[in-house]
Parts: structure tokens; sequence; C-alpha cells
């Protein structure tokens, strides 16, 4: 019984911690010069691009459900991307970067937007100001560059 114990123990894994740190409070703006319906295309571009990445990363398993406009692997629910609806999106609404993990808020008209960063999480920085460089790198610079 000893032994089987031991065994017992031996083989099964520690729970799983979130080693990656949330920093939240933010706050910083990005401005661009131009409109609101714009920038939300240049994000939509940036979550395809990344879904695109992910499916030929696994196979071509990614799945798209056209009424929510949400990616996800096949027979899972995880949500890997969605698309925006310029439509449904109210200034200063709350909305999650699924490219990298965070939360936004969009505001903008016919000539200007910006983008208001609230919260980073799961990622592999160890401080907020890396963190704030990778979301920079991976979003804001790819909607300035967009063409």
């Amino acid at each position: 019984m000893l032994i089987s114990c031991i065994a017992f123990v031996a083989t099964t894994m520690p729970p799983r911690l979130n080693f990656y740190p949330v920093y939240v409070n933010i706050n910083k703006e990005y401005t661009f010069g131009f409109s609101k319906r714009e920038l939300i295309s240049r994000l939509n571009m940036i979550e395809l691009k990344e879904v695109d990445r992910l499916n030929k990363l696994s196979g071509g398993v990614v799945n798209f459900n056209s009424e929510s406009d949400i990616f996800y692997y096949s027979g899972t629910y995880d949500t890997l991307a969605f698309l925006l609806d310029v439509e449904k999106i109210k200034d200063m609404d709350s909305i999650p970067v699924t490219t990298f993990t965070g939360d936004i808020l969009i505001a903008g008209n016919a000539t200007t937007s910006k983008i208001k960063l609230l919260t980073l999480n799961n990622t592999r920085a160890v401080s907020k100001d890396k963190a704030l460089r990778l979301f920079e790198k991976k979003v804001i610079k790819k909607i300035k560059n967009y063409r």
C-alpha cells in the first residue's frame, strides 16, 4: 500500500499556476489620424493575420462561427480571435484584444480615432514597461503601418 501511495504521488502533476502577471490601470492612449471605422478595420486585419498564422501552425483546425464572428479551434470553443463590428461598438466600450491579451477602449469619429489601453494579462513580460512595449509592437505599430 505504501508503494502504491508513493507511485500515485510521484505521477500526480502539481497544480498549474499562472506565472504571467496581470497589469491593470494602464490607461495609456494612442491617437490615430484616421476614422474609427478604419481603426476597427485595421484591428480586424491584425486579428485575421494572427488566425491565419495559428491555423497554419495547427494544421488547419481553426473554425469560424459566422453568427458570433468568432474564430476557434475545431472541437473547442476557445476563442482565438473575433471580428469587431463598427456598427455595434460604442465609444468607450471595453473590448478584449485576443492578439495580445488585454482590454482596450476605442473611440473616434470620421477623421480621428484612439485606443486606450486598460489592461494587459498573460504576457511573458516580466515588467509592466516590457508588456507595454510588446503591446505597442504587436498592435499599435501594426495599426499605424497597415496598408
